[in-house]
């Protein structure tokens, strides 16, 4: 049986760690008085399993899952932030029962994904690594209301950060148009419907049925063309007078 200890910062492969300080009480106890927060490495599993009674989406972590952790481990990049009662809290007298205010399911993409691996010594190698330096913050939240109005908060962060750069129905396809003229260029001839696919299945798992759901969401809303100037069919990111054909699946 596999085991990442809770307590320590060691790491077992040699270049991981290192993005952020490792945390110090003086210098938590200090930021903590002078902003509120106090940012660092540390282990995930310092956070208790604490669920907020809400339900989870089990395809959704499954879906991230596959997109973070493809292959096996990887860096954690995500921060998760911990609730800190008071100002005399040391978070080293409560490891393992530390309450994040973070959206669970960052950690159950990260947990559920290592226990994929518990078979492979290698791979549990590593991820005892990752796992033992994930970025943390810890925000002094003295009440229950502030607790849970920080985790609508940053569920909202996310929600505002995808509407920021998530792309419209209409960039999506001219996205695509754009990648298969820079690509045919730096091939020096024109690229196949199968070899465009096979290079956007990178991102998308079926690149058809993405294109047909942008398809049909831009003829019902044609509203989210008129975008920074873009025009329906060209404009400075696309061919004048470009159409498509979902019948062939190519520009014509």
């Amino acid at each position: 049986m596999f085991c990442v200890p809770i307590s320590g910062y060691g790491h077992p492969t040699k270049g991981i760690g290192g993005r952020f300080q490792q945390f110090d009480t003086q210098a938590f106890h200090k930021a903590l008085s002078d902003s509120g927060s106090y940012s660092c490495e540390g282990n995930l599993l310092w956070i208790g399993d604490v669920c907020s009674g809400v339900p989870i989406r089990e395809a959704a972590v499954t879906d991230n899952i596959k997109m973070q952790f493809p292959n096996g481990p990887a860096p954690i990049w995500q921060t998760f932030v911990i609730a800190v009662p008071c100002a005399t809290y040391n978070p080293m007298e409560h490891l393992g029962v530390l309450e994040a205010v973070s959206p669970e399911e960052d950690r159950l993409v990260v947990l559920k994904a290592a226990a994929r691996d518990i078979d492979d010594p290698v791979k549990m190698k590593l991820w005892a690594a990752h796992i033992k330096t994930v970025p943390l913050r810890f925000e002094l939240l003295p009440s229950h209301s502030d607790r849970h109005f920080r985790d609508v908060t940053l569920r909202e962060q996310v929600v505002a950060r995808f509407n920021l750069v998530a792309r419209t129905t209409y960039g999506r396809i001219i996205e695509l148009w754009n990648f298969k003229i820079s690509m045919e260029r730096e091939m020096g001839g024109s690229a196949s419907n199968a070899k465009l696919a096979e290079m956007c299945s990178r991102c998308f798992r079926n690149v058809l049925q993405v294109l047909i759901k942008s398809f049909k969401q831009f003829w019902a809303t044609p509203d989210d063309c008129n975008v920074l100037g873009v025009e329906r069919w060209g404009g400075p990111m696309g061919p004048r007078g470009a159409k498509f054909s979902f019948s062939v699946g190519r520009w014509r």
